[in-house]
């Protein structure tokens, strides 16, 4: 990487149990946990055998802040469901190498955010702060309990081979010149080694990844164990429980008050949401990109309740540009990517990328509006279709 690695150390982590909890809930939870194939600091030990750089950044675009560098113990400390390991062929400041990127699934890497860095001090004497505070681009933080491990594979391989480095340094503030991207290679995920494969093999193999593991055993028995046993468990143990929730949630009519009404219609549109299955609509968008294109249509599609994939074809150069959807609620993150292409006009020639925000409101409609990279507004609207 051209720079020395800081030293990881290790953090404990201490569980605290509230000790008003049920014995039964305990136990089920303790079930739930021995089953759970997310990775915590706990494991930080293994990863460092597995060959995991001690460090790592995303690929991104830098030019307007530092770039954050990831150590392994802050990869494991957010307990991400899907730790990666990538090798791209590159060349690196002017040599041909391998490099390796850690992807974690915890993560929205295609929408990286500015910060204030942390621990910046004063340039001027007798200032305790520093006015001029230094800014870095982080991942934000989103929730991989739904997200498969083909989601996460295919999320991946589309970051992979959109997104270039730019403006990049290592932490000893060298400069990562990279060009001439190959194709990337999965190499691992978690601590399961895999036969390096590609994109191309991925979809040659009709996705299925346990065919390049190299112990699939261990890959079954990590990534698809079946959880019915503990399911049925958890049933018997706590159907008294679901007895008595039940009973408590019976409320006489008679004693209804405004507030209890006001409830019942929150209740009402809980129950619209549920049986609202958005993984089963196709969202038709419309949006509009400041300087760039007045209209633009695309769709939105979602492959669970917390994220799914974004496209649009911008008219003037008939660019596909694709990016992801996370949702937490009815409130989330977008982002995209657009392929280089000099037919494109200015600044929006190359490394071309958006993010912003969005909200589905009670219709089922989704707003959405931020900036690309050149601080162009963005906003767009999505109906379902089907």
């Amino acid at each position: 990487m051209g720079g020395k690695l800081q030293r990881l150390q290790s953090v404990d982590l201490k569980t605290q149990f509230n000790k008003k909890i049920s014995i039964s809930l305990f136990f089920i939870f303790s079930l739930l946990q021995s089953n759970s194939i997310a990775v915590g600091t706990g494991d930080i030990l293994k990863y460092m055998d597995a060959n995991y750089p001690r460090q790592s950044i995303y690929k991104a675009n830098y030019k307007m802040a530092k770039a954050k560098w990831y150590s392994l113990n802050d990869h494991l400390s957010i307990n991400p469901k899907f730790l990666m390991l990538v090798e791209q062929p590159l060349r690196l400041n002017g040599e041909e190498t391998k490099y390796k990127f850690i992807y974690n699934s915890g993560h929205n890497f295609f929408s990286l955010v500015r910060k204030d860095e942390k621990g910046g001090r004063s340039t001027i004497p007798g200032l305790p702060i520093n006015i001029f505070q230094k800014k870095i681009m982080e991942a934000p933080k989103i929730d991989d309990e739904d997200m498969t491990i083909n989601q996460f594979v295919e999320k991946v391989f589309d970051h992979c081979r959109f997104t270039n480095m730019i403006s990049a340094k290592d932490p000893d503030k060298n400069s990562l010149n990279m060009s001439n991207y190959g194709s990337c290679y999965v190499t691992q995920i978690n601590t399961i080694k895999f036969k390096s494969f590609t994109e191309e093999d991925y979809k040659k193999n009709n996705k299925e990844i346990s065919k390049f593991a190299i112990n699939k055993d261990q890959f079954n028995k990590i990534f698809f164990s079946t959880k019915k046993e503990i399911k049925d468990k958890v049933t018997n143990i706590n159907n008294d429980l679901i007895s008595k929730q039940l009973k408590n949630s019976v409320v006489d009519k008679k004693e209804k008050t405004a507030d209890t009404k006001k409830e019942k219609i929150v209740d009402t549109q809980k129950e619209k949401n549920e049986i609202f299955d958005i993984t089963k609509k196709d969202y038709l968008l419309a949006l509009s990109w400041n300087r760039l294109d007045d209209l633009i249509v695309g769709k939105i599609n979602f492959e669970n309740k917390s994220s799914g994939k974004i496209n649009i074809k911008l008219n003037k150069s008939g660019d596909i540009c694709i990016g992801l959807v996370a949702l937490t609620s009815s409130i989330g993150t977008w982002s995209l990517t657009c392929p280089n292409n000099d037919k494109r006009f200015g600044v929006f020639k190359k490394n071309l990328s958006a993010s912003g925000t969005l909200l589905i409101n009670k219709d089922f409609e989704i707003l959405g509006n931020g900036k690309d990279i050149f601080n162009n507004r963005i906003n767009f609207a999505a109906n379902f279709i089907n």
